[in-house]
C-alpha cells in the first residue's frame, strides 16, 4: 500500500467504492450517502482535497470517470462535468 486516507471517516462520508485517476488527483465516488459524492484526493499522498455533491439528496450510487481535462460524475439521472 502506498498510502491510506483515514480523514474521510472524519467527514462522516461513506467509504469510496469507485475510482478514476486524472493526473495527480484520484477521484473517488461514494455510495448511498447524501453527505458523500465524489471526493478528490492527492494521488501521491492520499490527502483529501475537496468533495463534489450535487445537493439532490438522492440515495443513488455515485459513479466517476475522467477524460482529458474533465471529470464526469453520475448520480441518479444527473450527469455533471467538472474540470479535472
Amino acid at each position: 500500500m502506498l498510502w491510506e486516507n483515514t480523514g474521510l471517516s472524519e467527514r462522516e462520508a461513506t467509504a469510496p467504492w469507485h475510482f478514476a485517476p486524472a493526473g495527480d488527483v484520484l477521484y473517488a465516488a461514494t455510495e448511498l450517502d447524501p453527505r458523500g459524492g465524489v471526493h478528490a484526493l492527492d494521488a501521491r499522498s492520499g490527502h483529501y482535497l475537496w468533495t463534489y455533491n450535487d445537493g439532490s439528496g438522492e440515495l443513488d450510487e455515485w459513479f466517476v470517470t475522467t477524460a482529458g481535462s474533465s471529470v464526469f460524475c453520475l448520480h441518479g439521472k444527473r450527469l455533471t462535468a467538472l474540470p479535472a
